[in-house]
């Protein structure tokens, strides 16, 4: 896996849906899942609070779990046709409380993004796993605003 410097709409902090979903596709996806997971991983070591750990440990089971599934519906859609490109991730903010809101907030924005990709070519099944992965990032957003 590649990695490199922020500069998508995931890391400076732009809104992911504003025009995302109509130039997203199965590779965008990928990268975007090994995004997340790779800063939500960083930040849950990084934590020093016990509650910022447990969500975070939450945030990149579930990230991990809807990347793999996500990524298999969507080369089912497609077969059989594979991707065209190797992951690539951002590298992770440094750690502060403020970073880990952004990633949350891309999280939750991300599946926003797939959910009107869904939409736009009838995929219901990515719409419902999109929505699951939703409430783990509005879940962790509340979790992450107590002290």
């Amino acid at each position: 896996m590649q990695l490199k410097k922020p500069i998508s709409p995931m890391s400076t902090g732009m809104p992911m849906t504003m025009g995302m979903s109509s130039g997203m596709n199965p590779d965008m996806i990928m990268n975007k899942f090994f995004t997340l997971y790779m800063a939500a991983q960083f930040y849950h070591w990084q934590t020093t609070s016990v509650a910022q750990h447990g969500m975070l440990g939450e945030v990149y089971d579930a990230v991990g779990d809807a990347k793999d599934t996500i990524m298999e519906y969507l080369l089912g859609v497609q077969a059989p046709t594979r991707l065209t490109s190797s992951p690539v991730a951002e590298t992770p903010a440094p750690f502060s409380d403020q970073s880990v809101a952004k990633m949350l907030d891309n999280g939750f924005q991300f599946t926003i993004a797939m959910m009107e990709y869904a939409d736009s070519r009838g995929l219901e099944e990515l719409k419902n796993l999109a929505s699951d992965l939703q409430g783990v990032f509005a879940k962790a957003k509340y979790l992450n605003t107590l002290k």
